[in-house]
């Protein structure tokens, strides 16, 4: 009994060990517009991932369209610098830009991974945190998502360094799901975001492996009631290798 029971053991052995494993791949290079809907306004976000010499650089720019480009606090850009290594990639700095001029809002942070640091400046306050394994920007988190997707994994924990301060948030892999947006029908990973403290917002977002793990839909969620989404127009793949991914 117990030799017919001994391969599905193995196999089951073989999932857990390697939905703990992140894929240490990098994403394809690629260009991805998505559009924006919120409090009744609309904008387009454009989101890169490219090469930057050794290093690579995830970037996203808010486009507002109609009355909301008016606005200066519309204009809002996020850039983390990551390095590849063996574990995967890492971020090394980070920028968060909340308009034209100038703002108190305005983030920077470097990842010091060799003394443990975390600085930050934030407007003119300078801030200094010991850095968690595996921390990630409020940005790059996205990558970190993707490649434990890739994995299998299914409940992930990741330290999100957010305002000069690291906070751990968890995000769950719920169902697979099949959803049409704006660029077409996708077969999709839903995963939610379940944060923990104080905070009213979380996430609910849609990850589709045939197109390596992109997020294809976003929907923010305050005291439970719906505040934005956020849904792919288009992905322009920038490389060979960009190849659909197998679903």
């Amino acid at each position: 009994m117990l030799s017919r029971r001994l391969p599905i053991l193995l196999t089951i052995a073989a999932a857990v060990l390697s939905a703990g494993r992140v894929d240490a791949s990098p994403l394809p290079e690629f260009v991805a517009t998505y559009r924006v809907e919120k409090s009744g306004l609309s904008a387009r976000i454009v989101m890169t991932l490219r090469r930057d010499g050794s290093f690579w650089r995830f970037e996203s720019h808010s486009e507002p369209t109609g009355l909301l480009a008016l606005f200066d606090r519309a204009y809002v850009s996020e850039s983390s610098m990551l390095e590849q290594r063996a574990a995967g990639l890492r971020p090394i700095a980070y920028e968060y830009n909340a308009g034209k001029r100038p703002s108190k809002r305005d983030v920077a942070s470097f990842f010091d991974w060799k003394n443990g640091t975390l600085k930050s400046n934030r407007g003119d306050e300078l801030r200094s945190e010991e850095l968690l394994n595996g921390t990630f920007d409020r940005l790059s988190v996205l990558l970190a998502i993707v490649a434990q997707l890739r994995a299998g994994a299914v409940d992930m924990e990741i330290p999100v360094a957010h305002k000069g301060n690291i906070r751990t948030r968890r995000f769950v892999h719920e169902e697979d799901e099949l959803i049409k947006v704006v660029a077409g029908s996708f077969e999709t990973a839903r995963v939610r975001e379940l944060r923990t403290g104080h905070s009213s917002r979380n996430t609910v977002s849609w990850f589709a492996p045939g197109e390596h793990y992109l997020p294809v839909r976003m929907d923010q969620y305050k005291e439970d009631k719906h505040v934005g989404r956020v849904e792919l127009i288009e992905v322009r793949w920038q490389t060979k290798a960009a190849e659909k991914a197998p679903q």
